[in-house]
C-alpha cells in the first residue's frame, strides 16, 4: 500500500481554502489588463511578430513577456483559460515548494502548516495568484532556486548546479530588481560555504551571466543604455514632487513651486519636472519624440493599437536617462531630503498589501479584499490608510522583518549549522536585503508590491524561528 505524504494532502486543501477565499471576496482571475500595463509589449506584436517585438525589448527583461506571447500564440481564445491554468499551478506549486523547504529540514509538519496556511490565506497570496503580472511567478522561481541550490549541496551533481545558477539568472531575465550584484553576491556565498567546490561553482555561473551581459549589451546598441531595464532613470523620478500637506511634511519631497525652482537653478533637467511615464505630447514640446530613427513599431511607435502609450519607445529610454542625472544632482544637493525619502519608502514597503490599484478596482469590487486586508493587519497593529492618503503610519512588520533577517543571516554562520542549512539561510538572507535596499533606495510607490515577491521567503524564515523557539523551549523544559 502507497503511503501518501501528510504534505500532498494538506497543502492543496490550503490552497483550495485561499481559492475559496478569493471566491467569496469577490477576486476573479485578472487577464484582460495585457494590453494596458506599461510594462508588456504591444500585444498585436507579441501575437503576430513575437521574436523581433522581444528583440527590440528594452524597458524590461524579457522573459515575462515572452511567455505572454507565447501563451498569446498557442492558445489563439482560449488564452484566458491557459493563464488561469498556469498561474493556478503556479499558486500551488508556490505553496508546496515552501512546505517541502522546510520539510527538508524537519521542520515540524504543525509550523509547516501554519506557515504555509499563513501564506496562502494572505490577502496578498489571493489576489496575486488571480492577476497575470509577474509578482507571483517570480516568488516561484525564488523558492524554485533555493530547492535547486539544496539539490546541488545534498547532491553534488554539477547539474543541479548549473540548473540553480540558470535559475537564477531567469529570474534576473523576469525582473530587474534581481541585478547583476546580487547575482554575484549569491554565488560568491555558495563558493565561500562548499569551498571544496569554489571552482566549479565559479565555472558554472559564466555563462548564464554571460547571457544576461549580452541582453544589456544588446540593449546598449539600441538605446544606449546597459542594463535589463531602460526605466531605472523614470523609476527614481517618481513621487519626489507631490501636492499632499501631510507627506510634503515629512521632508522627503518638494512640492510644485519648489521644484520649479530647481529647474531654474540647473539642478533638474525638464522631463524631471514634468514626471515620469507621461503620454508622448507632454515630452514633444521640451525636444523629445522629433526625431527618432525607424526601426520596428515596438521601439518606434509612440502609442500601441489600442492608444495607450508605448512606453518602450526609444525616446522613453532618453528622458529616463536624463531624469537619473536629475535625480542624482537632486540627492547631492539635498542628501537629508533622500536619507529622509528612504525612509519613507521603508515604511510603505513594510505595509500590508496588496494597495489599491486600477488593476483590480477596474475587474471587480476590492473594496472585499481591503476590509480581509485591514481585519488581518489589526494582528501588525497596522492602521488601514497610508501612502495614498499621506498616512504611513508603524507596524510591527517593520521591526519583525529586520529581525528574521538578522535571523537568517546569524544562521548562515552559526557553527552547528550544516552546510546545507548555512547556503540556504544565506541565499534566503541575501535576497531579501537585496530586493529591500534596491527597492527602497529607488521606488516610491508600489513598494509593498514589489516585497510581496519575497513574502515566501520571509514567512519561511518566520517557520525557522518558530521552529528553534520551540526546540530551545523543549531542551529548557527537561
Amino acid at each position: 500500500m502507497i503511503k501518501v505524504r501528510p504534505i500532498y494532502v494538506t497543502v492543496p486543501l490550503i490552497y483550495l481554502a485561499s481559492y475559496l477565499i478569493g471566491s467569496l471576496l469577490g477576486v476573479r482571475f485578472v487577464f484582460e489588463v495585457i494590453p494596458a500595463l506599461w510594462q508588456y509589449v504591444d500585444v498585436e506584436i507579441l501575437h503576430n511578430d513575437l521574436a523581433k517585438g522581444i528583440y527590440y525589448l528594452h524597458s524590461q527583461p524579457p522573459l515575462f513577456n515572452l511567455f505572454i506571447g507565447i501563451v498569446l500564440k498557442v492558445s489563439s481564445e482560449f488564452y484566458p483559460l491557459l493563464f488561469w491554468i498556469i498561474f493556478q499551478a503556479i499558486a500551488l506549486g508556490t505553496l508546496f515548494l515552501m512546505a517541502n523547504l522546510m520539510e527538508s529540514f524537519r521542520i515540524s509538519r504543525w509550523i509547516i502548516l501554519l506557515v504555509v496556511a499563513l501564506y496562502a490565506l494572505s490577502p496578498t497570496f489571493v489576489v496575486y495568484s488571480n492577476y497575470v503580472f509577474y509578482t507571483l511567478p517570480v516568488a516561484f522561481l525564488l523558492l524554485l532556486s533555493a530547492r535547486l541550490l539544496l539539490e546541488y549541496l545534498s547532491r553534488g551533481q554539477t547539474i543541479w548546479l548549473h540548473l540553480c545558477c540558470w535559475s537564477l539568472v531567469v529570474i534576473m531575465l523576469t525582473r530587474a530588481t534581481y541585478h547583476y550584484f546580487w547575482y554575484a553576491l549569491v554565488i560568491a556565498t555558495i563558493a565561500l560555504i562548499r569551498k571544496r567546490d569554489r571552482r566549479r561553482i565559479l565555472q558554472s555561473s559564466i555563462l548564464p551571466l554571460l547571457v544576461v551581459l549580452l541582453w544589456s549589451a544588446k540593449n546598449y546598441s539600441l538605446v544606449n543604455n546597459f542594463g535589463l531595464s531602460s526605466w531605472l532613470g523614470m523609476n527614481f523620478a517618481r513621487g519626489w514632487i507631490v501636492t499632499n500637506e501631510k507627506l510634503y511634511e515629512r521632508g522627503a519631497f518638494f512640492n510644485p513651486k519648489e521644484a520649479e525652482n530647481l529647474l531654474r537653478s540647473g539642478v533638474v533637467k525638464a522631463p524631471w519636472l514634468i514626471g515620469p511615464f507621461q503620454q508622448p505630447d507632454a515630452y514633444r514640446k521640451i525636444g523629445y519624440f522629433h526625431d527618432t530613427k525607424e526601426m520596428h513599431p515596438a521601439i518606434t511607435s509612440e502609442l500601441k493599437r489600442n492608444g495607450l502609450p508605448n512606453f518602450n519607445h526609444s525616446e522613453y529610454a532618453r528622458i529616463s536617462k536624463d531624469m537619473l542625472l536629475s535625480t542624482i544632482r537632486v540627492i547631492r544637493e539635498f542628501p537629508a531630503h533622500y536619507l529622509k525619502r528612504i525612509s519613507t519608502a521603508y515604511m510603505a514597503f513594510m505595509q500590508p498589501g496588496p494597495g489599491v490599484s486600477w488593476t483590480f478596482t477596474r475587474f471587480y469590487d476590492f473594496r472585499k479584499v481591503l476590509k480581509y486586508r485591514d481585519s488581518l493587519s489589526h494582528l501588525f497593529l497596522a492602521r488601514p490608510e497610508y501612502y495614498p492618503s499621506g498616512v504611513i503610519p508603524f507596524n510591527l512588520l517593520m521591526i519583525g522583518f529586520p529581525i528574521l533577517i538578522f535571523y537568517g543571516l546569524c544562521q548562515s554562520v552559526k557553527q552547528t549549522r550544516s552546510e546545507l542549512e548555512k547556503a540556504f539561510f544565506a541565499y534566503v538572507s541575501i535576497t531579501l536585503i537585496s530586493v529591500t535596499i534596491t527597492c527602497i533606495a529607488i521606488e516610491l510607490g508600489e513598494n509593498d508590491r514589489i516585497r510581496a515577491e519575497t513574502d515566501p521567503l520571509t514567512v519561511i524564515l518566520l517557520g525557522f524561528l518558530i521552529s528553534s523557539f520551540r526546540s530551545n523551549w523543549k531542551s529548557s523544559s527537561l
